[in-house]
C-alpha cells in the first residue's frame, strides 16, 4: 500500500509520529512540511495552555493552592530522612513531615492538573479569572478562523440557521415572559434541525437551545436588566460551545441608541457572537 501523508494526502517517502515528548498526541503519517507546520502549531497551543495556568494558579492564595492539591488528589507534604545528633553525639536519621512550599505547589499543579479543572476550581472559590478567559476565548475563535475546513463548514452551519431563525414569527406577537418564545422558537427549528436539544447542561452552560455545537440564547421581552445577563453568559458558553452562539432577542423594550452601544459592546468582546433582534 502507498504511504501517504494523512494531512496533504501526498504519497512519498515519510515518516511516522510517535508519541515521545512531543506536542503531537496521535500517531500518524506526515511528511517534513506537515510535521514542521503541526509540531509548532501544538506546541504554541501547549504554551499557551502552561501560561494560562499558571497565571491562574498564582492569583490563588497559599490555602486555596493547597485546597486544590487535595481536592486533585495531589500530596501537599511527604516524608522525609535528615541526620540529626543525640545529646551523647551519636549521628542518627530521622523521619520528618516536608511540607511543599507554595512555589513546589503550583510546580506539582502545573504538571498534574488540567486547565480545565482550574478554571472549574477558579470559578467555584470566586477568584477573578475574566482577562484569561477572555484571553482563551479570543485564542479559540482564531484557531477556528484559521483552520482550512473550520471556516467554510461553521459558515454553512451559521447561515443555514439564521436564515430560519431571521424567517421565524412567534404565534403570538408579545408574550409575557420568556419561555413562550423559547418553546415557540424550538418547535420551528426542529422541523429543520431534527438534532436540536432544547436547555442541555453542559458544566455551567445551559443555552435555550443547541444545533450541532451551537448555542442559541433567547431573550424576551428584552429590557436593560435582559442584556445586562447575555455579557456573563458570553464569556461561559465560549468554553463549552467552540462553534458559536447566536442571541435572539424578542419584544425589545430598550432605546434604539442603548441597544446599538450594547450591540457595539458585544461584537468588540465576543466577534463570534450573532445579534438578532425579532
Amino acid at each position: 500500500m502507498p504511504r501517504c501523508c494523512s494531512e496533504c494526502g501526498k504519497e512519498g517517502g515519510f515518516f511516522e509520529i510517535r508519541n515521545q515528548n512531543l506536542p503531537l498526541s496521535n500517531t500518524r503519517l506526515l511528511c517534513s512540511k506537515c510535521y514542521s507546520e503541526l509540531f509548532y502549531k501544538e506546541k504554541e497551543e501547549y504554551q499557551k495552555i502552561i501560561q494560562w495556568k499558571n497565571r491562574i494558579l498564582r492569583s490563588f492564595y497559599e490555602g486555596t493552592v493547597v485546597q486544590l492539591c487535595r481536592e486533585q488528589g495531589i500530596d501537599t507534604m511527604e516524608k522525609r530522612w535528615t541526620t540529626a545528633t543525640s545529646r551523647k553525639g551519636t549521628r542518627y536519621q530521622r523521619q520528618y513531615n516536608y511540607y511543599f512550599t507554595y512555589e513546589e505547589l503550583i510546580d506539582r499543579l502545573m504538571k498534574k492538573v488540567t486547565l480545565k479543572s482550574v478554571i472549574d476550581f477558579a470559578k467555584r472559590k470566586g477568584v477573578p479569572i475574566r482577562e484569561v478567559l477572555l484571553e482563551i476565548d479570543q485564542y479559540k475563535i482564531q484557531k477556528n478562523l484559521n483552520s482550512p475546513h473550520g471556516e467554510e463548514s461553521n459558515n454553512e452551519e451559521y447561515q443555514k440557521i439564521l436564515d430560519k431563525i431571521d424567517l421565524f414569527k412567534p404565534l403570538l406577537p408579545y408574550y409575557p415572559n420568556e419561555l413562550p418564545y423559547q418553546i415557540d422558537l424550538a418547535r420551528y427549528l426542529l422541523q429543520y434541525f431534527p438534532n436540536a436539544q432544547v436547555e442541555e447542561q453542559r458544566s455551567s452552560a445551559r443555552p435555550d437551545i443547541i444545533i450541532d455545537n451551537i448555542a442559541i440564547e433567547i431573550k424576551g421581552p428584552t429590557g436593560e436588566r435582559e442584556l445586562d445577563t447575555i455579557a456573563n453568559k458570553c464569556l461561559r458558553y465560549s468554553l463549552y460551545f467552540e462553534k458559536g452562539l447566536i442571541i435572539v432577542l424578542f419584544d425589545v423594550k430598550v432605546t434604539s441608541r442603548y441597544l446599538d452601544d450594547w450591540q457595539k459592546g458585544v461584537k468588540e468582546k465576543f466577534p463570534h457572537v450573532v445579534i438578532r433582534c425579532k
